[in-house]
């Protein structure tokens, strides 16, 4: 938790100061920004940390998402928060532009990292205890039982979810990690968009 608040913290002084420089950034600069700036806090041990709630986690994301938003629609934006005591909920979509910019929720990173780790011991032969189904492609992990919430928020509990829902075609033996990492992103903005 203290973690998490620590996060919450640099990643709002982080993107206070990309307000303040917002008007001088090219769309190409602001999206390196936002990479090393802010993403950089949150991605640090993010496999680890984020064990919080969904809820907690979506309040990272709402002040990036406010910020993209600020960027790329500052009419918008501004109209909004002229009309902030009226009702004016507007709610602005802003998939297309998280995929055009190649930026992924805290959700996903999460997962993403998860699934990494998930592969390095699909390869290393660590996960052979766990096999349900043994395929040779793609095996789906049996999901230890266990009666504390604090083993349900363990990496390895959330990466055997996450590892019997990707897609059973798959063939993990012939992939090399850096073609899993571009099925799993390909996978991720899917999952985002249904």
């Amino acid at each position: 938790k203290n973690h998490y608040e620590h996060v919450i913290k640099m990643t709002s002084n982080k993107l206070s100061f990309l307000y303040g420089v917002r008007r001088f950034l090219s769309e190409k600069v602001m999206i390196v920004m936002l990479n090393s700036y802010v993403f950089s806090i949150s991605d640090y041990c993010l496999d680890i940390w984020a064990v919080q709630s969904d809820l907690m986690l979506a309040s990272i994301q709402a002040k990036v998402d406010r910020f993209i938003v600020n960027f790329y629609l500052p009419i918008l934006a501004r109209k909004k928060k002229r009309n902030k005591n009226t009702t004016c909920n507007v709610k602005v979509d802003i998939s297309d532009i998280m995929e055009k910019c190649n930026f992924f929720t805290v959700h996903e990173r999460r997962d993403l990292f998860t699934l990494k780790y998930m592969y390095v011991k699909f390869k290393s032969g660590l996960l052979d205890g766990f096999y349900r189904n043994f395929c040779k492609n793609r095996p789906t992990l049996s999901l230890i039982s266990h009666n504390t919430v604090l083993f349900t928020k363990s990496l390895l509990y959330r990466g055997i979810i996450l590892w019997n829902e990707l897609p059973k075609d798959w063939d993990l033996s012939t992939l090399t990690l850096n073609v899993f990492v571009k099925k799993c992103k390909d996978w991720l903005i899917v999952k985002r968009s249904n």
